[in-house]
């Protein structure tokens, strides 16, 4: 089992250990050896040793190095979920970190990130404010995902969510009015619904 260990070391609001942890996480980081600057291979080297996730040898495949680099990735997730977590950093960065990859074109790495969103963006604006932006992305499915955070999200963001998440309700776009109306009804209730709806319609918004 992958050692969770960075978690574990860095101080207890440690904004440092979030941008490693972030950095790991992010794609653009997994590059071939012999791309990256000399520092940035230290440092994740540093890392991943730190994290106990094995070396891949040169001599394997293409195969195994992009499993590897996912492993990494996905371990630098539940790193973050720690690190940003109750009583650990509050930092933005690892908000809008976990966010990007709710775009991610791998799979496996949006379910995590969806996951770890949840638990760190609990009752937070920065992640309200987030969500509503993916909620106008072009993907079906990352708007999805973005409706369904907004349930954890909005605790205690109720009044926030519902002036950034209103006027995308009459949007032109078919598939952004679904999403926003999945994102309000995943923090109010059905009365509450049917009002942002006819106020929404009052009001012209569009």
């Amino acid at each position: 089992e992958v050692a969770r260990a960075l978690p574990a070391a860095a101080p207890r609001r440690s904004k440092r250990a979030v941008a490693i942890a972030a950095l790991l996480a992010d794609a653009k980081y997994q590059e071939p050896a012999g791309k990256a600057s000399t520092r940035g291979k230290a440092s994740k080297s540093s890392v991943v040793s730190v994290l106990a996730i094995p070396k891949v040898p040169d001599q394997e495949g293409a195969g195994a190095k992009k499993k590897h680099a996912l492993e990494v990735r996905l371990v630098a997730l539940d790193a973050l979920e720690l690190l940003a977590g109750e009583g650990r950093s509050r930092s933005r960065a690892a908000i809008r970190a976990v966010g990007s990859l709710l775009e991610d074109p791998d799979p496996q790495v949006c379910e995590v990130a969806e996951r770890v969103f949840c638990t760190i963006g609990s009752g937070r604006r920065s992640a309200v404010d987030l969500l509503t932006e993916l909620l106008l992305h072009p993907d079906e499915k990352v708007r999805a995902r973005a409706a369904r955070c907004f349930k954890v999200a909005t605790l205690s963001m109720k009044e926030r969510a519902l002036k950034r998440t209103m006027h995308l309700i009459r949007h032109a776009d078919a598939g952004i009015r679904n999403a926003a109306s999945q994102a309000t009804a995943a923090f109010t209730a059905t009365a509450e619904q049917e009002s942002v709806a006819v106020a929404a319609a009052a009001a012209g918004l569009g």
